[in-house]
């Protein structure tokens, strides 16, 4: 495995260990993995999951899904549409300019279906 972080399909995580992808996610900066974090744990108190591992479970499946069916990311409070050109450039493991406000937000339902 790789010291630097670069774009991983769904396919190839679910190929990975846990101690795989917890070495990945070391890769990502401190500050990504708070806010990370933030929307996870919001997603799971507004679902009424906490406490739970199954209904966590499910939380954790359906932002999966968001991510693969709708290119959806946390931005801030809000779930947003990462751009074509920003999903393009990840994929090639390029760099890209992101100007501030040029994501558009696009609201999500908070329930896991």
């Amino acid at each position: 495995m790789s010291d630097s972080l670069h774009y991983h399909t769904l396919q190839d995580l679910r190929a990975l260990s846990l101690d795989e992808l917890r070495a990945l996610w070391e890769l990502v900066p401190t500050d990504r993995q708070r806010a990370y974090r933030a929307a996870y744990d919001r997603e799971v108190k507004t679902a009424g999951a906490e406490g739970s591992d199954v209904k966590e479970r499910k939380i954790a499946l359906a932002l999966l899904k968001r991510y693969h069916e709708a290119a959806l990311v946390p931005v801030g409070l809000r779930w947003a549409r990462a751009p074509k050109r920003v999903q393009d450039a990840a994929q090639r493991g390029e760099g890209f300019d992101a100007p501030e406000g040029g994501t558009r937000a696009k609201p999500v339902s908070h329930q896991a279906k």
